[in-house]
């Protein structure tokens, strides 16, 4: 299990939940109630908020942003995978496009606002998150993966887009995962285990990759957060 001082996320096969311990729980500090002023000493909280991390890991609904089924596209490989995914998950996804009106026989929204319902996730494949992120804010999306590149990693301008990126995520609440991530947030774990599972946390894919090869050795793996540009810490 994954623990905190407000709850754990199950690491059970079936659908995982965050389980409260016990009612309204306080934040903690060291065994001490934390204050909201409980500052470490480069200015940052001594606690945060627990998001329900069902929401990333197992949502009910899922938007994927810059959808496609044009063969030859990269994104339509993505959008292919994350199909499979939320079958497998059981979630509902939405794909959103602006000139298309379905993507690989699902139909498609216009754009954000046309979504048919409030969804739990969006999955980003355009190439300027920002503007969908203010978007997404609109709505109370709370958790969106971005896969685009070009930010920190390119230099000056790009540490800029994503500082502004970074800025609009933290006014609107949303968990974010990325910049310039990959699918291993939505890979296929063995279901065929047992015992403990491990949550992998990794800054890159090909960190992860050889833990996420264990489970060929018995050992199961529940989770994968691939942090990448780590837009918000």
């Amino acid at each position: 299990m994954l623990g905190s001082t407000h709850g754990t996320l199950t690491t059970d096969s079936r659908r995982a939940r965050v389980i409260a311990c016990g009612e309204q729980p306080g934040p903690a500090v060291h065994g001490r109630p934390a204050e909201v002023d409980d500052l470490d000493v480069s200015g940052r909280p001594l606690y945060c908020d627990v998001p329900d991390l069902d929401r990333l890991f197992r949502p009910e609904s899922v938007a994927v942003i810059g959808a496609s089924d044009a063969e030859g596209r990269p994104n339509t490989g993505v959008t292919r995978q994350l199909i499979a995914w939320s079958e497998r998950v059981g979630a509902r996804l939405h794909p959103v496009h602006p000139s298309r009106t379905s993507v690989f026989g699902i139909p498609c929204s216009a754009s954000v606002a046309d979504l048919p319902e409030q969804v739990d996730l969006a999955v980003l494949l355009v190439a300027d998150p920002l503007p969908v992120i203010e978007e997404l804010a609109e709505t109370k999306v709370k958790f969106a993966v971005v896969f685009a590149s070009g930010f920190a990693e390119t230099g000056e301008e790009g540490a800029a887009a994503q500082d502004r990126l970074t800025a609009a995520v933290e006014r609107s609440g949303m968990r974010l995962l990325g910049p310039n991530t990959n699918l291993n947030a939505f890979e296929r774990f063995r279901d065929d285990l047992d015992g403990p599972a491990i949550a992998l946390i990794t800054q890159s894919g090909h960190q992860g990759r050889p833990v996420f090869a264990l489970q060929e050795l018995g050992i199961r793996l529940s989770h994968w957060a691939p942090t990448s540009g780590r837009s918000v810490k």
